[in-house]
């Protein structure tokens, strides 16, 4: 019986060793690079995007912002904050009473260090003066990153 060559063993299993380490190295890399894939996508999908009625957002969309508001929550108990909307502005204005959400709003917009417009006494605004809804939400979207609007008629923009 020929006597085994331990040194061809012991290559292959360095072999094996090299190879998994690069296919776990690949496979690491594959998944941060579909990671940013995807968050390219939710947000040029989100990017600009007008929210008036659920039928405005897709299921896939609605299931992306589960997503990230789990990210968020999880973010929110273990730092507090963070400034992912730092120099960001939101504008809320409500024509009708909510203090639970225009409060989420806020809260929400002031957790991630951005600051926030709130216009909540619609009789001071142009809107009593006779500027049309659409006007007033053009103006304060050239103010602000985000636009928040509570009104009460239905089909409202």
């Amino acid at each position: 019986m020929p006597a085994r060559n331990t040194s061809s063993s012991s290559i292959n299993s360095s072999s094996l060793i090299k190879l998994a380490a690069c296919s776990i190295i690949g496979y690491c890399s594959y998944l941060m690079y579909q990671k940013q894939q995807n968050k390219s996508r939710i947000k040029s999908e989100w990017k600009g995007k007008n929210i008036a009625r659920i039928s405005d957002v897709t299921l896939s969309q609605i299931l992306d912002l589960f997503s990230v508001a789990l990210k968020m929550e999880e973010l929110v108990l273990n730092e507090g904050c963070c400034n992912l909307a730092n120099g960001k502005l939101l504008t809320t204005i409500f024509y009708e009473p909510s203090t639970r959400t225009s409060c989420s709003f806020q809260a929400a917009m002031k957790r991630l260090g951005g600051k926030v417009l709130n216009i909540s006494n619609i009789k001071s605004s142009s809107v009593s003066k006779g500027e049309t809804l659409e006007d007033t939400m053009k103006c304060l979207e050239c103010y602000s990153d985000v636009l928040v609007i509570r009104h009460p008629e239905k089909g409202t923009p």
